[in-house]
């Protein structure tokens, strides 16, 4: 009973991702048509940031624009959308003394995109051509 519903979850995950997928193609190619040329699209799950004048941590919470393609809740992710392909997930894990960066990558979603493993979300440009 278990497989089958995992195995429904992610058809339907997939079937959300592929539905948005569509819509960020027809709008990129709305845009072209209108001479603004825009091949991709790039999102940001945010980043940590800190009170003023204090080295404590804000409660950190991705975008909501992130959040609705992948169920990721840390700083510094990244998604590229562009029409034809595959969605892009750059897996950023940085090293860190003070904070726990893993990221469990889940078997339900992970088919659903390539996956780009980088330590520092800077190494991102190397990937865009």
């Amino acid at each position: 009973m278990v497989d089958q519903q995992a195995m429904q979850f992610n058809e339907l995950y997939g079937e959300h991702v592929n539905g948005l997928q569509r819509r960020y193609e027809k709008t990129l190619g709305q845009l072209a048509e209108a001479d603004v040329a825009i091949e991709a699209v790039l999102l940001h799950s945010g980043s940590r940031s800190h009170y003023f004048a204090d080295d404590a941590e804000v409660a950190f919470r991705p975008t909501p624009h992130f959040s609705h393609w992948l169920p990721v809740r840390q700083p510094d992710q990244m998604i590229l959308v562009r029409p034809g392909h595959q969605p892009v997930y750059f897996h950023v894990e940085p090293a860190s003394y003070w904070t726990d960066n893993r990221i469990v990558i889940d078997p339900a979603w992970a088919g659903t995109y390539e996956i780009v493993d980088l330590d520092a979300p800077e190494q991102v440009v190397d990937h865009l051509g």
